[in-house]
């Protein structure tokens, strides 16, 4: 699953080239995001709360709510793709970024993939916390075998569920 990760960013490059080719997407440069504000920021709590918040509490809050809640409850009334379709475009949706929305329905994807393989909703909080993590800490530059070694980590750790 980890391994899908460049497949990933090189969407959301694609997806972002596309967006802003047709005039859909435009970047302001006075406008940013939460996220650019407290990284631009010299306060190292707020960093390191909102690292926290997006590496643990989101994959936990949103794997409930979007593998073991709406893609579970589907799945008992209609296919297992129909409902990974539909629960991973909501999950995209929820994100509010039209940049965004291919690349993360791919992930909700893939989770789905994870979810129904494991039978436990552990691996894509796994997944997901391990994504979000390695977002961040791409913002920080950190050295990509650094990145690599951690992906690698977390891999064996989730083929032992």
């Amino acid at each position: 699953a980890c391994l899908a990760f460049p497949v990933v960013v090189w969407l959301h490059g694609a997806s972002t080239s596309i967006l802003e080719h047709f005039g859909i997407l435009i970047f302001d440069e006075n406008v940013s995001s939460a996220w650019e504000q407290s990284m631009k920021s010299n306060d190292v709590v707020s960093k390191v709360f909102y690292m926290l918040l997006a590496s643990f509490a989101a994959p936990v809050w949103e794997e409930v709510i979007f593998r073991g809640f709406f893609f579970a409850s589907l799945t008992s009334f209609m296919g297992t793709k129909r409902s990974m379709m539909i629960s991973s475009t909501l999950f995209a949706f929820a994100h509010f970024s039209m940049e965004q929305f291919l690349p993360l329905t791919l992930l909700g994807c893939l989770m789905c993939v994870v979810f129904v393989r494991t039978r436990t909703l552990i691996a894509p909080i796994l997944l997901h916390a391990l994504w979000n993590a390695w977002v961040l800490a791409s913002e920080f530059h950190l050295p990509a075998s650094f990145l690599e070694n951690i992906l690698m980590e977390l891999q064996s750790l989730m083929f032992r569920y």
